[in-house]
């Protein structure tokens, strides 16, 4: 990934340019643009939503004291979406981010839910003897690792993704085949955060027969 600019705190004089964006949404992976250039610090896609035009304050903070000063951002005059398309085009792309954002959380959790089953798994196998509770976490372990595309998380955040590019791909308000779409992905990602929630249930009951084995619980809180 491009790395996020950053103002120096060193002495003097320094540029920081804004590319008129929100943050960049937390997502499962990043992919590069058709006309991306190797060695050429291109950004990746997804990117955070671009700002409606207005008045923003820019904000210096040193040594607890604050500087500001207006910054006014203009529709580019070739541009004649309405404000309200605008703004429409705005929410659909935050919630697009959210719904990445979201994606993002859970699967981070459940991998790392994975991995922690996959090492009690290779412990029982080598030397702990517990058949029955081996084959409890080899299931678990399996559950957080085996899904449907309807409910792979890397695969509804790659579709998602895939929206978002094309919604910023013109200045205008989302239509309704994007509407559509992304209420599909989003029942997609619901049906695979209940998915987990209820592996986290199973993973919670197991978790006390570990610490009655003495091994270590799985941390499902991430």
């Amino acid at each position: 990934l491009r790395p996020v600019e950053r103002l120096s705190a060193a002495p003097g004089m320094h540029r920081l340019v804004w590319n008129l964006r929100y943050a960049r949404p937390q997502a499962i992976s990043y992919d590069y643009a058709i006309a991306a250039v190797f060695g050429e610090d291109t950004p990746t896609a997804v990117d955070g939503p671009f700002v409606l035009p207005g008045i923003y304050s820019i904000v210096l903070t040193v040594n607890g004291q604050q500087y500001r000063a207006p910054l006014v951002v203009q529709l580019d005059p070739r541009v004649h979406t309405s404000g309200a398309d605008l703004r429409a085009l705005l929410d659909f792309s935050q919630s697009l981010c959210g719904a990445l954002e979201r994606a993002s959380a859970t699967y981070q959790v459940e991998k790392s839910a994975h991995d922690q089953l996959e090492t009690l798994a290779r412990r029982l196998t080598v030397g702990h003897g517990d058949r029955e509770l081996l084959r409890s976490v080899e299931k678990l372990r399996n559950a957080t690792a085996e899904h449907g595309d309807d409910t792979d998380l890397g695969a509804i955040s790659g579709r998602i993704s895939a929206i978002e590019a094309d919604t910023e791909s013109a200045d205008l308000a989302p239509t309704p085949a994007d509407e559509e779409v992304f209420g599909k992905e989003s029942k997609a990602l619901d049906q695979a955060v209940r998915a987990w929630r209820a592996d986290q249930s199973s993973i919670r009951a197991l978790n006390v027969r570990l610490r009655h084995a003495r091994l270590p619980a799985v941390d499902t809180a991430g």
